[in-house]
């Protein structure tokens, strides 16, 4: 058994040497199980990578997996029961009870413990807890050492919350998917599974006291354990280096492996391109002494970073747009090899949106959108709003503004002037007899004919699907009823 560490200050190249390496050991087909371990949000670029640039072009030997899919696959073989997990509105539930309890003793949350907010932000607080391994026996200790009143009051009663929150959660039998990870190194060693497995962590910066656990308990019972990490040198005493924080986590696991006595292999990776490689070069120098005082000037000649000083954020994003469209008409660049980064994403993102639409310039913005936005997703909420609110105003002309209405807008403009002018609503008003109210103008029964005609093509569009809901459904029968309706 050994543990491996390559470093180099690219990841996109410490990910290659990961891909060669996997391809080596597939290739001598010695049977060993495959694991490659990921961050969440890096897990579907990975199984693309394994798709593309693996010689099985996607393998049944090399999986990819996050801590959470681990903590499944390991769950599922020793058989934890999964139906007593609580969701977010179970905890906020167990998380409200317990501060009731306790929000008349409090001092220093006695304000905010009278807030159904409160439970809220103690949930993420305790879920922050457990990450780093820190129980209610850790607070109190930690309080008893402080002078300060308030902080000592603070983290006394925030141990209170937490003991009787882990009281409610065991005495009702429930299970919380923030405790996985302490579980999940404990099954680990008693799984015998991971004796031919070797596996790689990529795409890391950072482990919690938790995971640190797990990567502890794999590491005893793999055949081999690879790290890649994104430093320049593995100098835990440069403060001042950039990587310093990714730096710490190496030596954590160097730690981890030492106390298992196992020798350890370091291997130091050289970029392809000569702007982060050894060659002197304005980047690189800045990325060596950005964090470092006094840093050293840079004496040569200065091509490859450009500053622009703007007064107002739309100025920025006007001149990002300017260059970008002058790189592509000049033929430098494709739009497919600019990116535009920024820190403060929901500042910049409706600026880039309205400037780069200006200049036509194709833009994806690297959002998680939720699935409300999505248009068929609105059509559907508004259908079956329309069928909870009985035919409110709301509900109807979301569903009909919707992309997927079977109206004109103009058919849905004379139809809303008309709805708002006699406020009509109810399934009663919508779906009884013909509509009579007086209308502005001439031709009179024309116009009443005409809005009697669009009423009634609505109704007979959802009317036959409400009617297979009118006296309840499984929900097998209610989504393939969505789903004709939909396709139909």
């Amino acid at each position: 058994m050994g543990i491996r560490i390559n470093y180099g200050i690219s990841k996109k190249k410490n990910t290659e040497v990961c891909i060669k390496e996997i391809n080596a050991l597939l290739a001598q087909n010695t049977g060993e199980s495959i694991i490659i371990l990921v961050p969440e949000q890096f897990s579907s670029y990975y199984e693309q990578l394994i798709v593309e640039k693996s010689i099985e072009k996607g393998s049944f030997r090399a999986e990819i997996l996050t801590f959470k899919r681990l903590a499944f696959r390991v769950f599922t073989k020793h058989l934890v029961n999964g139906s007593k997990y609580l969701d977010s509105a179970g905890k906020s539930m167990l998380m409200y009870e317990a501060v009731s309890g306790l929000s008349d003793t409090f001092e220093a949350f006695a304000k905010a413990g009278k807030y159904p907010a409160f439970a809220i932000e103690a949930i993420k607080t305790i879920r922050e807890f457990k990450r780093y391994k820190i129980s209610p026996e850790i607070l109190q200790e930690t309080a008893e050492k402080i002078e300060p009143l308030l902080l000592k009051n603070k983290l006394n009663e925030m141990a209170e919350v937490y003991t009787a929150y882990e009281d409610k959660i065991k005495n009702g039998g429930f299970c919380d998917a923030d405790d996985n990870l302490i579980d999940l190194a404990s099954l680990i060693y008693k799984n015998s599974n991971f004796k031919n497995t070797v596996i790689w962590f990529d795409g890391f910066d950072g482990f919690t006291p938790a995971e640190m656990d797990v990567i502890a308990a794999l590491m005893e019972q793999t055949k081999e354990t690879t790290f890649s990490f994104c430093c320049k040198r593995l100098d835990e005493n440069d403060v001042s280096d950039v990587f310093y924080p990714v730096v710490k986590t190496v030596v954590k696991v160097q730690k981890a492996a030492e106390l298992l006595e196992y020798f350890i292999t370091e291997k130091k990776i050289i970029p392809d391109k000569p702007e982060v490689s050894g060659i002197p070069g304005e980047i690189e120098h800045l990325a060596y002494e950005y964090f470092k005082y006094p840093g050293r000037k840079y004496t040569g000649s200065i091509e490859k970073i450009r500053l622009f000083k703007a007064d107002t954020i739309y100025e920025e994003v006007m001149r990002c747009a300017l260059e970008i469209s002058c790189k592509v008409r000049n033929s430098e660049m494709r739009y497919g090899d600019i990116s535009v980064v920024s820190g403060l994403y929901e500042e910049y993102r409706e600026y880039i949106e309205a400037v780069f639409g200006k200049f036509d310039i194709p833009v994806f913005m690297d959002e998680k959108r939720s699935i409300t936005r999505h248009p068929v997703a609105a059509y559907l909420f508004a259908l079956l709003d329309i069928y909870i609110s009985k035919y409110s105003y709301k509900s109807v002309f979301s569903f009909l503004k919707s992309s997927y209405s079977n109206l004109s807008e103009n058919e849905i403009s004379i139809l809303e002037n008309y709805i708002i002018q006699w406020d009509i609503k109810g399934m009663g008003m919508w779906t009884g007899v013909d509509w009579n109210y007086y209308t502005d103008g001439t031709n009179r029964e024309e116009q009443l004919c005409i809005l009697n005609e669009l009423r009634t093509k609505i109704t007979q569009n959802i009317g036959p699907l409400f009617e297979k809901f009118k006296y309840g459904v499984t929900a097998a029968d209610f989504i393939g009823e969505i789903y004709k309706f939909l396709i139909e």
